[in-house]
């Protein structure tokens, strides 16, 4: 249930406002989020080079970095479009 324009209850989602992005919360919230997908960027390069390192030497690391670099991967893109939407 939400609180949107319809009153409280209603299934209609609030519209957020132009100014919005004139506020400190939403300075802070870009910011953080800019931080994560940083933080995503170094994971991905470090796990590439463990891929790398390994090589075929340890077949089981190397494929459970190869999943685990598909998620940080799937969520560096996820930041990115939200990203791409918070700053339009």
């Amino acid at each position: 249930m939400g609180y949107g324009p319809g009153g409280a209850g209603s299934s209609v989602a609030p519209s957020v406002s132009s100014n919005f992005h004139c506020t400190p919360i939403f300075t802070l919230l870009l910011h953080a989020i800019e931080a994560m997908a940083h933080a995503d960027l170094i994971a991905i390069e470090s796990y590439r080079e463990m891929i790398a390192y390994l090589g075929d030497r340890d077949p089981t690391t190397h494929r459970m970095l190869e999943v685990i670099l598909a998620s940080e991967e799937e969520h560096a893109d996820d930041l990115s479009s939200l990203l791409e939407d918070m700053k339009n």
